[in-house]
């Protein structure tokens, strides 16, 4: 049977523990030999160590492109995470203002998309926001034409909806012109009941 090298380049090499138990296996063995055998210890050591030898120059010569490829592999790969890193540095450093960029954009597109829904409502109400528009004119041509309790029913819908939405400038433009209308126009009003 093959012995355990006693240099410890065996079996678990790397290890420590593997290569210490080969050892003690070894000085084992040796306690056995007679005396004849352990005269002849030194050379069959010498020729498993020529064999050995010849062996890895024999690995090294047949598998020296792939020592080589798995160097420039290796210095490739050690390039690739130096470039890497120093990516991974700018990427880093950018960050905040990425992310104070990405906070605007979400700002902006939220006041687009608030504008859209205001379009969008402004465009399924036209005809009701025309005829809001159109009060003013309305109420001067029910007046002209005597229809003077319409005229005082537009002027009270105006009213109701200046209240509704006090903050509404086209609201308020609308009512000065009815206001106006009326004034001009003199609606006689209607005597208070007794």
């Amino acid at each position: 049977r093959p012995r355990p090298s006693p240099s410890g380049t065996g079996k678990g090499g790397g290890d420590g523990g593997g290569d210490r138990e080969e050892i003690a296996a070894y000085l084992k063995d040796l306690s056995t030999f007679s005396m004849a055998r352990l005269e002849k210890e030194p050379e069959q050591l010498a020729r498993s160590l020529r064999r050995v030898e010849g062996e890895i120059q024999r690995l090294a010569t047949e598998n020296y492109d792939g020592f080589l490829a798995g160097s420039q592999c290796i210095a490739s790969t050690r390039r690739s995470a130096a470039a890497m890193g120093s990516c991974l540095d700018r990427v880093v450093e950018r960050m905040p203002s990425l992310a104070q960029e990405c906070e605007a954009f979400a700002r902006d597109a939220r006041a687009v998309a608030a504008s859209r829904r205001v379009t969008r409502l402004m465009l399924r109400n036209q005809y009701r926001l025309l005829e809001v528009l159109e009060l003013p004119q309305l109420i001067s041509s029910c007046a002209r034409v005597g229809m003077y309790e319409e005229a005082l029913g537009l002027e009270a819908l105006v009213r109701a909806l200046v209240a509704r939405y006090p903050n509404v400038p086209v609201l308020e433009d609308i009512r000065r012109q009815t206001r106006a209308t009326m004034a001009a126009v003199k609606v006689p009003r209607a005597p208070p009941p007794c």
